[in-house]
């Protein structure tokens, strides 16, 4: 109840935002800023995670950016926008939680994102847009298409990875 929820706030949640400064390990940190984006209602949480989003090592922004979205981090929206549209690693992560959010603010910025988005970014956006909609049919045929004619030729390895990733976060949202 209360009592708990109050020793985690005063407690716990000041020790993990301490933590930030110093764990660097690549198997603790991811685990950490997830505990912290669990938590993300609570302003001290947002502060300490905010920056982060935007800077950082890449593997632990792209670990941030997940909960984020796992989490439904609507505040988080716009930094993770802004991710979204860089070219680069975390771009589908950063489109994806965009899908998780679930706020119909993003559908401006992945409608943007994919007039000029590479063909193995578009299984991400058709994704994300699938979920934010909850209009998924045209988005799953897409996906399951792209899956099969990705599978059948070795080239399109990054396409196929991609499709299956898309694919998956659906399946793990409930679709």
């Amino acid at each position: 109840g209360e009592v708990k929820n109050n020793y985690l706030v005063f407690h716990v949640l000041p020790a993990l935002i301490a933590a930030l400064d110093r764990e660097q390990s690549e198997f603790v940190r991811p685990a950490l800023t997830r505990a912290l984006a669990a938590r993300h209602q609570e302003p001290s949480a947002r502060q300490a995670l905010e920056p982060l989003i935007m800077r950082g090592e890449d593997y632990f922004r792209g670990s941030l950016i997940d909960a984020l979205g796992d989490h439904g981090a609507v505040w988080a929206r716009a930094a993770i926008a802004e991710v979204a549209q860089l070219d680069g690693p975390l771009q589908d992560d950063a489109i994806l939680a965009l899908g998780k959010i679930g706020d119909a603010a993003s559908l401006p910025v992945l409608a943007a994102i994919q007039k000029s988005a590479r063909r193995e970014t578009q299984p991400s956006l058709a994704a994300a847009t699938c979920l934010i909609t909850k209009d998924c049919t045209t988005h799953i045929d897409y996906l399951t298409k792209t899956l099969i004619y990705a599978a059948s030729d070795e080239q399109y390895q990054t396409l196929l990875r991609s499709a299956a990733f898309a694919l998956g976060t659906l399946s793990r949202k409930g679709n």
